[in-house]
């Protein structure tokens, strides 16, 4: 990634400040911005000192219960703010003249981590004194609380890194986690033996408040990402730029700008610290990751294939459970695993089901009223078949025959007469009988064949998309997620109706909660961030809304999952679609990129000529007793394959 050079800042490599000597008469409190020369005094019992007003002693002011007004009139939360606000701009601008000391090589990096680490520690303990949850102070409210959480960021992900400084890091997170815990911003489970470390979280609606620092400061962020598309970040495939919020929970976070580069050198790292001074508002780090598609056979299915504890194939596998979902419904619920029928390495999952909205009278558009639709991702389907429609099939002959392909390789480590090569053998034969091997391959029944699809860019956006005409007898009247998978046992609220679509989400609210059910991650949990993310792949500059996973995995997406839909709970009514996942940070795989679910519908009215709606869910125009057009005349399910099942008992050898 090229970054632009936009800060006039000096080399910040560590081993430059190591050889400068700290000075021996260096005082935090002597450089505070605007404090002349003054010196905090510490009240006994948090009670003024006779003769001495408290705030130009810079002391604390305590919340006395039972008392509304100060001596002077003024209400005592809103004079224990201003108290509490005088004590974080002290701190504000003495972790400012330290960066700035940083800045100018005039101090080691320990040592200055360290005066920040005791300045907060002061802060700490004035803290006790204040009714902080009347208060209701943040980084939101508090521009110079901001600021030191910015600064200690900075700390954190630009300046203390490598294992000199991890002693130093370490105290300046606990501390900075300490102040947030004591703010009430950030919960007390979060201070056990493991030191805290910052997170990513969405910029959400707190962010967007009208005539709020906060939206200005959105508002600064959106006139910044616009200028670093400018410049380029064509050197690594896969780059991108995150517009996020970062910190030690998402009230105790700064608005942060991610550069993810597959393969950061020095010069990246350098570049992106020395965004430091450009702006006072917004902090920078960068991070090595990479914007990939998400499917693929990822390695997460290769492990723990034995699980006595459940089994999702319908025919007995002897204990094994199989690294892909199978359903014994008549049409496959939704989020199932899907691949070309000669697709080797790539797979996905299955969106949900889609209709073209036709008169069914009209001889032109007929045929497409006696069909069923579903979609996924193009990049699933397209990629490795040499068909012009591939034919496609569920589950995934890709996770099948990989997952065949280990049975084997278990099989075969075992003497001839032992228990467990017979446990093996017994799971590659319900395998085989489940789904008959042809051509040497394992190949489930087939779903149907791609009548559309693509992968290219529309409007600095990318259009990742292949429609499936199923196969003759499917009649999906609903996009289900299936009986098969207990469901409420991530999310209790997740039964009865809300496991159904019974609605198209159509504005996307900063920090809308969704979830999403992948074929390979499984179920995930996130949020939506408000500004996208902007990643450079396939030779173009891009663009994509983005999810951000929620605690506590701290994953959205993986290898596999591409195509899966975004979902949202709507209460009780069912669920509502936000859109179709097609790509992942495939580092940290917290990233979820995904195409709104109207931007879709759009792009196939634009391609077809036809409007297009997803299955259960009523048109808005739509009277609740009119009959939605799409799907076949009959319900008949497919005969699917049959086998005889060989006896397990024997030793004979597989083939």
């Amino acid at each position: 990634m090229t970054l632009p050079s936009l800060s006039s800042a000096s080399s910040i490599s560590g081993e430059s400040r190591l050889s400068i000597a700290f000075p021996d008469d260096f005082d935090a409190s002597s450089i505070r911005s605007g404090a002349s020369g003054t010196r905090h005094i510490k009240p006994e019992n948090g009670m003024p000192m006779d003769g001495l007003p408290m705030a130009a002693a810079g002391m604390a002011m305590p919340v006395r219960q039972g008392t509304s007004l100060t001596s002077s009139g003024m209400p005592v939360i809103e004079e224990s703010k201003q108290s509490l606000d005088a004590e974080f701009d002290a701190l504000a601008g003495d972790v400012k003249a330290i960066m700035g000391q940083v800045g100018r090589h005039m101090i080691d990096l320990s040592k200055a981590a360290a005066i920040v680490t005791q300045r907060i520690r002061q802060v700490i303990s004035a803290c006790s004194n204040y009714n902080v949850v009347a208060l209701n102070i943040s980084p939101i409210t508090c521009p110079s609380l901001f600021t030191i959480l910015k600064v200690v960021m900075h700390f954190a992900d630009n300046l203390l890194l490598g294992l000199p400084y991890a002693s130093s890091r370490s105290l300046l997170l606990r501390a900075m986690t300490e102040l947030g815990t004591k703010l009430k911003l950030v919960k007390n489970e979060s201070m056990g033996p493991v030191v805290p470390q910052p997170r990513n979280f969405p910029i959400s609606q707190q962010y967007f408040k009208e005539n709020s620092k906060s939206s200005e400061i959105i508002g600064h962020l959106d006139k910044l990402m616009e200028m670093l598309t400018k410049f380029s970040v064509s050197d690594q495939d896969g780059a991108f730029i995150a517009p996020i919020a970062r910190g030690f929970s998402e009230n105790f976070a700064v608005v942060s700008v991610l550069f993810g580069v597959p393969s950061p050198t020095p010069q990246h790292l350098e570049s992106v610290a020395g965004l430091w001074d450009i702006s006072d508002e917004i902090h920078f780090f960068c991070q090595k990751n990479r914007i990939a598609t998400c499917a693929g056979s990822s390695s997460e299915t290769r492990s723990t294939i034995i699980d006595t504890g459940s089994q999702t194939s319908k025919v007995s596998m002897g204990g094994f459970r199989a690294p892909y979902r199978t359903s014994a419904a008549e049409i496959p619920p939704i989020s199932m695993s899907i691949a070309a029928e000669d697709a080797e390495t790539l797979s996905g999952t299955l969106g949900g089901y889609v209709y073209p909205k036709v008169d069914p009278s009209d001889p032109s558009v007929a045929q497409y009223s006696q069909s069923a639709f579903a979609m996924t991702c193009a990049h699933v389907c397209l990629s490795e078949s040499k068909a012009r429609r591939p034919h496609v099939a569920i589950p995934s002959p890709v996770f099948i025959n990989m997952y065949r392909d280990v049975l084997m390789r278990e099989y075969s480590r075992y003497p001839t007469h032992s228990q467990e090569r017979r446990a093996f053998k017994k799971a590659v034969i319900a395998l085989d009988a489940e789904f008959p091997r042809e051509n040497g391959r394992n190949m489930p029944p087939r779903f149907g064949e791609v009548l559309w699809g693509e992968r290219t860019l529309c409007h600095g956006m990318i259009s990742d998309v292949a429609i499936i005409r199923c196969r003759s007898g499917l009649k999906p009247i609903a996009n289900h997620l299936g009986d098969d998978i207990s469901f409420s046992e991530y999310d209790p609220s997740l039964m009865f109706s809300n496991l159904t679509v019974s609605r198209v989400v159509k504005r996307l609210t900063p920090g809308l909660d969704v979830f999403k059910y992948g074929s390979t991650s499984k179920y995930t949990s996130g949020r939506l961030n408000g500004p996208r993310l902007i990643y450079w792949a396939d030779g173009a500059l891009q663009s994509s809304e983005f999810v951000v996973a929620s605690a506590p995995s701290g994953m959205f997406a993986s290898g596999g999952d591409s195509g899966a839909w975004i979902l949202r709970k709507d209460g009780v009514n069912g669920l509502g679609v936000v859109g179709m996942l097609h790509a992942y940070d495939g580092e940290h795989r917290e990233f979820g990129l995904f195409t709104p679910m109207t931007r879709i519908l759009e792009r196939l009215r634009e391609v077809t000529g036809i409007e297009w709606g997803v299955v259960g869910v009523k048109d808005d125009v739509q009277d609740e007793e009119e009959e939605i057009i799409g799907g076949s005349e009959t319900s008949d399910s497919s005969p699917g394959h049959n086998a005889s099942v060989v006896d397990s008992s024997s030793d004979d050898d597989l083939e």
